[in-house]
């Protein structure tokens, strides 16, 4: 008998393929229970993995980006990656109609400056920023934020950038970080055309180590939303070529 505490052995036996009904009833008839020695031992590394074992080399490939703190000079093939733009309110600042976003993102910062009007006269944070007019505008953490901190907002046509939004999907976005939840990172990897030098950049933008569905990747020229490789796999964005 095994003692406590004793690492385990895993044992396995696979049906032999391609036979009939009859001949697998057969098999299992010979098998027996798990004592039977037509259980093979199957050998376990070191992290526990038992199938699609590989010679153990994967661990010392240079990783393409760090996710974690800087660990030194080339720890890592590339410095410059991001997360997708992140919004929490795609209804306003996303539409596959230019006009149409034009006409949402106005009556989002007219129905914002209204409020940091109303707070400048002594209206509360709370009272202002009650989500009773979502026709108009969602208050999201960081429209908030730029409440509380008096920040003017004033609409800004240049702002207006095509997004890949999912896998071959471009639309239009309203790119404003006091609006957005997150997108500024993301957003300096690729520069308007006014401002980008050279033009700007080709991307790759790949699912997140932390993806729960496939893996995914696709190149693109354009901003990148946080879901553009698919939903529930956040999207990292990387330079096609290092720097």
């Amino acid at each position: 008998a095994r003692q406590v505490g004793e690492p385990a052995v895993l044992h396995y036996a696979e049906v032999p393929e391609y036979l009939t009904l009859k001949q697998k009833f057969a098999w299992l008839a010979e098998l027996g229970d798990v004592t039977s020695e037509l259980f093979e031992t199957v050998p376990v590394n070191a992290r526990h993995d038992w199938v699609n074992l590989t010679d153990g080399t994967y661990e010392d490939l240079l990783p393409l980006y760090d996710m974690g703190p800087v660990r030194g000079v080339n720890q890592a093939t590339l410095s410059d990656h991001a997360l997708g733009a992140k919004t929490n309110c795609d209804t306003y600042v996303y539409s596959f109609n230019y006009s149409d976003l034009v006409s949402r993102i106005s009556a989002l910062i007219d129905a914002y400056e209204s409020a940091r009007r109303l707070v400048s006269i002594g209206v509360s944070i709370e009272s202002a920023t009650r989500n009773d007019e979502l026709e108009t505008i969602k208050w999201t953490h960081t429209l908030k934020q730029s409440l509380k901190n008096d920040v003017k907002i004033e609409f800004d046509e240049t702002r207006i950038r095509e997004v890949l939004y999912r896998p071959f999907t471009r639309i239009w976005l309203y790119e404003d970080h006091r609006i957005l939840s997150q997108a500024r990172a993301t957003a300096d990897l690729f520069p308007r055309p006014d401002t980008a030098i050279n033009g700007g950049g080709e991307f790759v933008c790949m699912a997140s180590p932390s993806n729960r569905s496939v893996f995914g990747t696709v190149a693109t020229d354009c901003l990148v939303d946080l879901c553009a490789v698919g939903t529930n796999q956040p999207a990292r964005v990387i330079p096609r070529k290092r720097s």
